[in-house]
């Protein structure tokens, strides 16, 4: 059965395929958008801001993070015991590994992989250059 998209970054990513300023769309709301991934946050006493700790999985010969826009995406892919946080997407692609590939919802259909390169360009801004 095909989900039916309930957040607004769901509903970009289902119609980005054959529309150019819906492609723009979705990465300025991916930024400001939170969402689920595995990891943790540490914070010292008296910071204002933790240091963000992403959990990675192996698969394809090559280091993964997924992360999701629902919970119950996450639940349903990811062990129980694996700690999760929310985080907004400009947050989330600033602290990913430079050589890891994200995949936002994996195993739903309504899934997008980001190459290292893309993830690079979602980080810097320069992504938006190609909509200009």
């Amino acid at each position: 059965m095909a989900h039916i998209p309930e957040k607004k970054l769901e509903t970009l990513l289902a119609l980005a395929d054959h529309d150019k300023q819906k492609q723009k769309e979705f990465y300025e709301t991916l930024l400001t958008t939170y969402v689920y991934v595995a990891g943790t946050v540490d914070i010292e006493e008296g910071d204002s801001q933790g240091t963000v700790h992403l959990r990675y999985f192996q698969g394809d010969g090559r280091w993964i993070l997924p992360f999701f826009t629902q919970l119950e995406f996450l639940q349903a892919v990811l062990p129980e015991d694996v700690p999760v946080i929310t985080i907004r997407g400009k947050e989330l692609f600033e602290n990913i590994d430079a050589e890891a590939t994200a995949v936002l919802n994996i195993g739903t259909d309504l899934d997008k992989t980001f190459t290292p390169p893309e993830i690079a360009d979602i980080a810097s801004r320069r992504i938006f250059n190609y909509y200009l």
